[in-house]
């Protein structure tokens, strides 16, 4: 998984939304690939 398929997710345009902060990121990632993974 890539850098820019997060960049394409929802989880990231809510972590943008959010505010983007730094250490907030991890958590909006981990979002994203746990919801990825379930589809696999």
């Amino acid at each position: 998984m890539t850098r820019e398929m997060f960049e394409a997710s929802p989880e990231h345009e809510n972590w943008i939304q959010a505010g983007g902060r730094d250490e907030d990121y991890a958590e909006y990632y981990r979002a994203w690939h746990r919801r990825v993974m379930q589809g696999i």
